[in-house]
């Protein structure tokens, strides 16, 4: 799977997300609802929508009951969310399908000329300056990885690595496809454990060293405590967020995007 037909994947589940919201929002009660701080709580108003003065400071308001009027208030709570939701989906989607549009579905086709079973390579690697030489070979050496479940490893990057999650092929091919060199679950050894962070990188300008892991179930209660005691490793031995320690995280219900990956990308690395 290529970075092309990752965000074709992204962009298909856009629509139907979008199409989802729209149903729903056909089915939402009129009106719209305001809230207003009351002391510790809120007062809960609804809003004519067919009122003229409706985004002004006195609309018309009529009283929501806490008592009887709930129902009423969360739908309309959960029309004002789904209208603002719908919005950003309806902008990331016109993104995507720009992007699509104008890119190529075989993405870095040059990376061939680079394996270590082409001819070329080392012609080209002898013409590279010395960091990008040195970070080239780094790349491509043998490592010690993640031995456990290799039948998980099934989508391939753009690049042809194998990883375990359409997150973590969306990562690699953006690193990839910028040119930044990584391993994929490196082995890492701290305080006599071995880790297998997602992404060891190293910076493409200065050769830093970087580590990146995308926790995607942080919904789930018992993977969230298995994520912060491996945080806690990290942190003890000197992986700082926004040093040189990258964290991503995503839930069923909120995946992880293309535009949140090439922004970290880009913060990190460009």
């Amino acid at each position: 799977m290529n970075l092309h037909e990752i965000i074709q994947i992204e962009a298909d589940r856009l629509e139907k997300e979008v199409h989802e919201l729209e149903t729903r929002l056909e089915k939402a009660p009129k009106g719209s609802l305001r809230c207003h701080k009351n002391g510790k709580s809120f007062r809960w108003y609804f809003i004519d929508e067919k009122d003229h003065r409706v985004k002004e400071k006195n609309a018309k308001r009529k009283y929501i009951s806490k008592k009887t009027g709930r129902p009423l208030a969360e739908k309309l709570a959960r029309k004002a969310y789904d209208k603002r939701k719908l919005a950003g989906c309806k902008k990331e989607l016109t993104a995507l399908k720009r992007y699509l549009n104008c890119s190529n579905s075989e993405i870095m086709p040059e990376q061939k000329y680079l394996c270590e079973n082409s001819g070329f390579r080392e012609l080209l690697i002898s013409g590279m300056p010395l960091m990008n030489r040195e970070l080239e070979e780094w790349r491509v050496a043998d490592y010690l990885r993640n031995p456990f479940y290799p039948e998980n490893l099934q989508i391939c990057s753009s690049d042809g690595t194998m990883v375990r999650s359409k997150s973590e092929a969306l990562i690699a091919s953006g690193l990839a496809s910028n040119g930044i060199p990584y391993r994929y679950e490196c082995a890492l050894e701290l305080e006599g454990q071995t880790l297998y962070p997602d992404f060891t990188i190293r910076h493409p300008f200065t050769g830093k060293v970087f580590v990146w892991e995308h926790f995607g179930m942080v919904d789930q209660e018992e993977y969230l405590e298995r994520t912060l005691k491996k945080l806690r490793v990290y942190l003890r031995n000197g992986f700082i967020p926004d040093i040189n320690f990258i964290m991503t995280f995503e839930t069923r219900q909120v995946p992880l995007g293309y535009d949140v990956v090439f922004r970290v990308i880009q913060d990190y690395f460009m």
